[in-house]
């Protein structure tokens, strides 16, 4: 019995299938705080972007290869949330520019490899389908070490400002499980093309958490203002032999009351 046919895969399947899943929706808590309070805060759109371009990228490499179920559906799923996010986080931001310069440079890449494996495929460039796999499986590792490592790109600001609040941690977190369940399935089922930026990625992922603890954004605590209600208000009744109270003088209430 292979090793693609065993329990042992379809169990890895099915648990790298739920945790792409979680992959592809853990940028929610995030933006759905954008949303309600209708600011971005420390929120860095880059994450989502470069998840979504290699999404893209996967796709395409999941259809090339046949590996429809579960490559290319989690790849379809998180092209499609990605976008929502990218949407709400571009409604709230004060920077819509750097958004699209942002979205552009990526959007370009997954144009390129689009036109490169159109026109590989219709054998203008004299490959075979087999010779098309690899350069698109190239593509898909640049693409995916680099989602994997973008939220590192805060790393200084991290530790310049010893906080961790500009990471992603539900992102972090769920990318390194994930990574680590891709990373079995391919010992079960070899694809270099999916083992190496996930191998990668899980390595950067406990990097990335491993900063969130040390880091950690501590909880703010607003000092509260006192304010002076009416119904706290008593009329002190003058004292009988006249002492003059100082400046210093202040009235407590009676801890027994």
């Amino acid at each position: 019995m292979s090793y693609a046919t065993s329990p042992a895969h379809t169990v890895f399947v099915v648990l790298t299938i739920i945790s792409s899943v979680f992959v592809r929706l853990s940028p929610f808590p995030d933006f759905y705080r954008i949303y309600k309070r209708k600011d971005t805060g420390e929120v860095a759109v880059l994450p989502v972007v470069l998840l979504g371009m290699n999404c893209c990228l996967l796709t395409i490499y999941g259809y090339l290869v046949n590996n429809i179920f579960p490559l290319f559906f989690v790849a379809v799923l998180g092209v499609v949330t990605s976008s929502v996010f990218i949407g709400i986080f571009y409604k709230f931001t004060p920077d819509r520019a750097s958004v699209r310069r942002v979205c552009a440079a990526n959007l370009l890449i997954v144009i390129l490899v689009v036109v490169y494996t159109l026109v590989a495929s219709t054998s203008v460039t004299h490959q075979s389908r087999h010779g098309v796999n690899p350069t698109v499986g190239w593509a898909t590792i640049a693409g995916s070490i680099a989602m994997f490592g973008s939220p590192l790109t805060t790393v200084k600001k991290v530790v310049q400002t010893k906080s961790a609040a500009s990471l992603p941690f539900t992102m972090c977190v769920t990318y390194a499980v994930n990574c680590l369940l891709w990373v079995v399935l391919c010992l079960l089922a070899p694809d270099k093309f999916v083992m190496i930026p996930n191998a990668a990625g899980a390595a950067l992922g406990i990097v990335q958490v491993i900063l969130c603890f040390i880091y950690r954004p501590k909880k703010s605590h607003s000092v509260q203002a006192v304010s002076a209600d009416v119904g706290d208000l008593e009329i002190q009744p003058q004292s009988q032999n006249h002492h003059k109270l100082g400046s210093d003088f202040v009235a407590f209430h009676s801890p027994t009351i």
